[in-house]
């Protein structure tokens, strides 16, 4: 299957568009005289929601490739995170530009600039030629000879050598 996302959006919205079927065909029609029935009007709105959806379907600005990989663009930076991080936490870090292995852990994969969040600072000795930018790392950590910027929390009152932001 060629966009697996695609397919499963697709079968949701038809389950979706069942069992709103099912429920206003279960409403009796309160109003007889006018002559329009609630399967019609369910019908037209259905048809509004599909098209919309099924717009928004194509529209997927997301890819995966091998290793199941979530990136915007195969040049973007990798991100990698330790099990204390989730997706959600690691996108305002990555702006709309990213490389996200759907789990935690050491990916190998040839780039110009990674992100390292919290434990997976251990990681930048395995990629010697890229820029590292370091989000939250461990207390423990020595920020390698390629670090271009680290990211600490507030209240964090390390100092490196290096350009420090705060989040």
């Amino acid at each position: 299957m060629e966009n697996p996302e695609k397919f499963v959006f697709f079968i949701t919205t038809l389950a979706f568009d069942f069992f709103f079927a099912i429920l206003i065909h279960s409403f009796p029609n309160n109003d007889p005289l006018k002559g329009e029935k609630h399967e019609e009007k369910s019908v037209s709105l259905l048809c509004l929601v599909d098209v919309g959806g099924l717009r928004r379907a194509g529209a997927v600005s997301f890819q995966t490739h091998e290793g199941d990989i979530v990136y915007t663009s195969p040049d973007a930076p990798l991100v990698l995170y330790d099990e204390e991080w989730n997706i959600k936490s690691l996108l305002p870090h990555c702006k709309d530009n990213y490389q996200i292995p759907l789990q935690p852990g050491l990916v190998k994969i040839k780039t110009e600039k990674i992100i390292l969040f919290g434990n997976a600072a251990e990681y930048a000795p395995e990629f010697p030629e890229s820029r590292i930018t370091y989000v939250n790392p461990p207390g423990f950590f020595e920020p390698a000879p390629n670090t271009e910027k680290i990211i600490l929390p507030l209240h964090d009152t390390r100092e490196f050598s290096y350009k420090t932001d705060r989040y």
